[in-house]
Formats: structure tokens, C-alpha cells, sequence
């Protein structure tokens, strides 16, 4: 009995060290540092007041007085142009295009008119590869040609696809409501240059009525959606009435970018 007695009192002493030496440690352990020493008052220098321009201001300065010494003294200036002289102007510029004007004898145009299709309001960094994918959800494309200004070589904005048949030219115009290529919905119908008689452009319909008539109005302008459409098929000609009401805003305002 006795012999269990001071077993117990050595392991209680044992523990007792133990966490003695427990709590020193950890009062060690997470002791506060001591506080940084003290720096005292800074004392700034004190600049004076400079005096003078900025430097941005110096220096534009400078570039006017280069640029004024650069320019020819007597450089001419041209009377600014009137709206008469602008409407001629434009007058001439349509009519050289419509002296170039020969859907049938341009030799750039060389697919079949039945199975071809405009694709218009493309965006100008459009090229003939992404018209491409994008036709090849109607069908086997099988050309692409996208117009582009003579002088500058910037696009036009439309294209001439041709398909393989003549079917997936005309589902091509059925589905392509709502179809947008880099974020512009893209206007799709059949070629009417070579299929309809006397068939013109907005532009160049818009100033042959001005030149005769005198009054064009505004060029800029669309026109009212016209309430038939024609089209050729081989050598009879088939006139289809389509319903104003049947068309919404969508559909006038892309018809009257597929005229121009």
C-alpha cells in the first residue's frame, strides 16, 4: 500500500515539472517585443519658389513655333464647296461608274447568276475566308468575291457567294434572318444584276432620278420598301407580290442597304 502511495506522489511531482517547464516555455514563446526606439522630429529642407512655365507648356510651345516655321507661308485655300457643286460632283462620280457598270461582260464576274447570293453589311475587316465559313452553313461554297473600292482597295461592305446548287443558294435567303458575322446581322439575297432587266444599285438608281428629274432629295435617304420583287429564272421572268405588312423594320432596313 505504501508502495502505491509514492508511485503516485512521483508521478504528480513528474507532471507538475513538466508543466512548470510547459509554461515557461510559453511565456518565452509570445513574449511582446519591445517598442522600436524613438526617432525624434524630421526636419524637411525647404525648397524656395521656382519660378517659370511649366515644362509641358514650354514645350508646346516650341513644337508651334516649329510647325509654324515648317509650313510654306503662302500655302493656297480652297473655297469651300456648296451643296450645288457637291451634288454635281457626285452626279459626275456616279455617272463614271455607271459608264464601268457591265455585270454581264466583267470579267471578274464569272459564276452562275442562279446560284449566286450577296451577302451585305459585312464589317470592313471582314475577308473572303471568314465569308466563306460563314456561307458553309448553307451549303458547298464553291466562290467568294468581296467588292472593293477601285482606289483605296477598302471593302464595300457586300459580297457575291456563289453555291454549288441552286437550292442552297435559296436557303441561304429563306434562314438568314438574324445571322450575325463579327457582330453584325448580314443581309443575304439573290443576285439581281444579271437576273432582272435594268436592275441598278440604290446609288446609281438615285442619281439617274436626280439627273432627270432634278431633284433627288436626300442621298443618304433609304427609300420606302417596294411592295413587289422580281426576279428572272432562265428566260421567263416570274413576278412575286410580297406584302408590306409582311416585312418588319429589319427586313426594310436591309433591303434598302442590299440596293445601295
Amino acid at each position: 500500500m505504501q508502495g502505491h502511495t509514492e508511485n503516485d506522489e512521483a508521478r504528480k511531482s513528474s507532471t507538475n515539472e513538466r508543466l512548470e517547464r510547459h509554461m515557461a516555455w510559453k511565456r518565452d514563446f509570445f513574449r511582446s517585443r519591445s517598442p522600436p526606439p524613438a526617432i525624434g522630429r524630421l526636419h524637411r529642407r525647404q525648397s524656395g519658389h521656382m519660378g517659370g512655365a511649366p515644362v509641358h507648356i514650354t514645350f508646346r510651345r516650341a513644337r508651334e513655333i516649329a510647325s509654324h516655321q515648317s509650313s510654306p507661308p503662302d500655302a493656297p485655300t480652297t473655297p469651300p464647296e456648296d451643296e450645288e457643286g457637291r451634288h454635281q460632283r457626285w452626279l459626275r462620280q456616279m455617272g463614271e461608274e455607271r459608264a464601268r457598270r457591265s455585270p454581264f461582260t466583267d470579267l471578274q464576274i464569272r459564276s452562275n447568276a442562279q446560284k449566286t447570293v450577296v451577302m451585305a453589311n459585312l464589317h470592313l475587316d471582314t475577308i473572303e475566308e471568314d465569308v466563306r465559313r460563314f456561307a458553309d452553313q448553307f451549303g458547298r461554297v464553291v466562290q467568294v468575291r468581296i467588292v472593293r473600292h477601285r482606289q483605296t482597295g477598302k471593302s464595300r461592305r457586300y459580297a457575291f457567294v456563289e453555291f454549288g446548287l441552286t437550292g442552297e443558294a435559296k436557303r441561304a435567303t429563306t434562314y438568314s434572318k438574324k445571322k450575325r458575322l463579327k457582330g453584325r446581322p448580314i443581309i443575304i439575297d439573290m443576285e439581281r444584276g444579271r437576273t432582272e432587266v435594268g436592275f441598278l444599285p440604290k446609288r446609281l438608281a438615285e442619281a439617274e432620278r436626280y439627273a432627270h428629274n432634278g431633284t433627288g432629295g436626300d442621298f443618304h435617304e433609304n427609300p420606302p420598301s417596294q411592295p413587289t420583287k422580281t426576279s428572272v429564272s432562265g428566260p421567263s421572268t416570274m413576278v412575286k407580290s410580297v406584302e408590306s405588312n409582311e416585312c418588319d423594320d429589319d427586313d426594310a432596313f436591309l433591303n434598302a442597304i442590299l440596293n445601295s
